[in-house]
C-alpha cells in the first residue's frame, strides 16, 4: 500500500478548462442536431458542413467526461495511500449530494418547460424528449433510462441518459479501487475495458442493436483512473512515465484519427460510435497526463484561463439543462432567421451558448 501523500487538497485548473470545452462541444452538437436532425430532410451546404464537422463530436465529449470522472475520483484515493477517504459510505453520500439534487431539479425543470413551452414536436432533436410516458418517468426517477429503448431513454431530457450511466459506474468504483490496490492501474484499466466491452458485445449479440446502455464506459472510467495513476501515483511517477513527451502528440494524433474516421464513415460511424469511444478515451487519457505533466506548458495555461475554469466549475449544470434551453431559443427567438440554416446554427451556438451559460450559472447557484 502506498504511503498517504500529506498535502493540501489538489486543484487542477486545467481539468475545469477541459470540462468547459467538452460541455461547449455537447451544446454545439445538440444545436447542430436541432437544425439538422438525423431523420430530417435538411442537410448542410458543403461550406456549413465543413465548418461544423466538429459539432458531430458531442458523443465523444461525453466519453471525455467519463474519463475525467475516473481521473478526478481516483486522485484523492491515490493521495490517501490507496484508501477511499471516509470509506465507501462517505463516498456514496458525497456523490449523491453532488449529483442527485441538481439532476432531479433539472428533471422537474425540463418537465415544467415541456408543459409550458416546448411540449409540441417541431421536427428538431428535442422531439426525442416528448411526449413523456409512464415508463419514461419511472426510468428517469430511478435512473436506469439508459437501459431503455431510445423512445424511452430520451424522454424528458435527451441528455440525461449519461447521468444515469455515470451513477451506475459510481456503484462499481469501490470495487475498481480494490482491484487497483491488488493489481495496479494498468491491469485495472484493462479489466474494466474488457468487462465493459464484454457486456456491450453480449447485449449486441442478444438484442442486435441494444447498445444505448453504453456499459463500455466502465472501461473509459478505468482509463481515467489509469491516467491519475500514471500522473500521481508515487510508484508510477518513479518510472517517469508522466514526463514522456509523447502524451500530448498522441492525444492529438488519436483525436485526428477520430475526426477522419467519422468523416469518412459518416452514418456508419454514428451507428458504431461505441467502438470509437475507446479511441476517444485513450486520447483523453493522454491529454490529461500530458497537460498535467507540463504545468507551465502552453496548453495547460490555455486550459487554465479563468473564463474556462469558471465555466468548467458549473459545466454539470450546463449539461443538465442545455437541451430544453436550445429548443426554447430555436422555437421562440430564431424564427426570423430560420430560412438560413447556417445563420440559425451560428446563432444557436454562439449567442445561444452565452444565454445557456448564464441560465446554467443561475441553475448552479440555486442548486
Amino acid at each position: 500500500m502506498n504511503t498517504p501523500v500529506k498535502s493540501e487538497r489538489l486543484h487542477l485548473a486545467y481539468l475545469d478548462g477541459v470540462r468547459a470545452l467538452a460541455a461547449f462541444v455537447v451544446v454545439a452538437s445538440h444545436a447542430y442536431l436541432t437544425v439538422f436532425p438525423f431523420w430530417g430532410q435538411k442537410h448542410p451546404t458543403p461550406l456549413v458542413a465543413g465548418l461544423s464537422a466538429w459539432m458531430l463530436f458531442g458523443h465523444f465529449s461525453v466519453s471525455l467526461f467519463i474519463v475525467i470522472s475516473g481521473f478526478c475520483l481516483m486522485l484523492p484515493v491515490i493521495r490517501n495511500g490507496g484508501e477511499m477517504k471516509g470509506g465507501m459510505k462517505t463516498f456514496f453520500k458525497r456523490r449523491a449530494r453532488r449529483i442527485l439534487p441538481p439532476y432531479y431539479l433539472s428533471v422537474a425543470l425540463s418537465w415544467l418547460l415541456i408543459v409550458l413551452l416546448v411540449g409540441t414536436k417541431t421536427n428538431t432533436h428535442w422531439d426525442l424528449s416528448i411526449p413523456i410516458t409512464k415508463m419514461g418517468w419511472i426510468s428517469h426517477l430511478l435512473m436506469f433510462q439508459n437501459w431503455m429503448p431510445l423512445e424511452v431513454y430520451a424522454q424528458i431530457n435527451h441528455a440525461h441518459w449519461s447521468i444515469a450511466l455515470e451513477c451506475q459506474i459510481y456503484l462499481l468504483f469501490p470495487l475498481l479501487v480494490l482491484l487497483w490496490r491488488r493489481v495496479g492501474g494498468i491491469t485495472t484499466a484493462i479489466i474494466a475495458t474488457v468487462l465493459g466491452y464484454g457486456i456491450l458485445i453480449t447485449l449486441i449479440l442478444l438484442y442486435h442493436n441494444f447498445t444505448d446502455a453504453c456499459p463500455h464506459y466502465i472501461g473509459l472510467f478505468g482509463i481515467g483512473m489509469l491516467a491519475a495513476s500514471i500522473g500521481y501515483d508515487p510508484k508510477m511517477r518513479e518510472k517517469g512515465w508522466h514526463e514522456r513527451r509523447f502524451w500530448i502528440p498522441t492525444a492529438f494524433l488519436l483525436g485526428g484519427a477520430l475526426l477522419v474516421g467519422n468523416m469518412v464513415l459518416k452514418e456508419r460511424a454514428y451507428e458504431n460510435q461505441h467502438w470509437f469511444d475507446l479511441l476517444a478515451g485513450i486520447a483523453g487519457m493522454c491529454l490529461l497526463i500530458g497537460v498535467g505533466a507540463s504545468p507551465n506548458g502552453v496548453l495547460n495555461r490555455l486550459l487554465s484561463l479563468r473564463p474556462l475554469v469558471a465555466v468548467g466549475g458549473y459545466s454539470y449544470s450546463i449539461y443538465l439543462i442545455h437541451a430544453p434551453l436550445l429548443q426554447i431559443i430555436w422555437q421562440y427567438l430564431l424564427p426570423p432567421f430560420r430560412q438560413n440554416d447556417g445563420l440559425t446554427l451560428f446563432l444557436l451556438v454562439v449567442p445561444g451558448m452565452v444565454l445557456i451559460a448564464g441560465a446554467s450559472y443561475l441553475f448552479f447557484w440555486v442548486c
